[in-house]
């Protein structure tokens, strides 16, 4: 009887980590810096999204379209860095990783996409989910 109760025990234990798991990597994480550094490094393709904690624009974009993206297919190709929270609030060393990467025409937010290490096209201000799909679609 012990034995069956330990068992229950651990098969309870198995399926609670196995949420937990699936649902944290469900959910919209902030990015650092150094994440995008490695994947512009490794030439890698993916989405750059670059807005700040305090703009009600990039709050309404992550909750809206952000966030079920990322319910959809997951956040390996896709960066969001909030330069206030990257940077420290420190906003000259941001504009030195915009001129370092050769960012342009930045407004919060702004969409990017990154093809093998090379930001070839971006967006300004809101998209729906649609949209998003969209436009990576067209630069895949």
């Amino acid at each position: 009887m012990r034995n069956k109760l330990i068992y229950i025990v651990l098969a309870l234990l198995i399926v609670l980590l196995g949420t937990i798991f699936f649902i944290s990597h469900k959910r919209l994480r902030l990015n650092t810096v150094k994440q995008f550094t490695r994947k512009m490094d490794n030439k890698d393709s993916f989405v750059l999204v670059l807005g700040e904690s305090f703009c009600d624009i990039c709050q309404e974009y992550t909750k809206e379209t952000l966030v079920p993206y990322v319910k959809k297919h997951g956040q390996k190709d896709l960066i969001v860095i909030y330069w206030d929270k990257a940077f420290d609030n420190d906003y000259q060393a941001f504009l030195a990783f915009l001129e370092e990467f050769e960012i342009t025409n930045y407004i919060s937010p702004t969409t990017y996409y990154v093809k093998e290490g090379e930001i070839v096209d971006s967006f300004k201000d809101f998209r729906t989910l649609e949209e998003l799909e969209a436009f990576i679609e067209k630069n895949k």
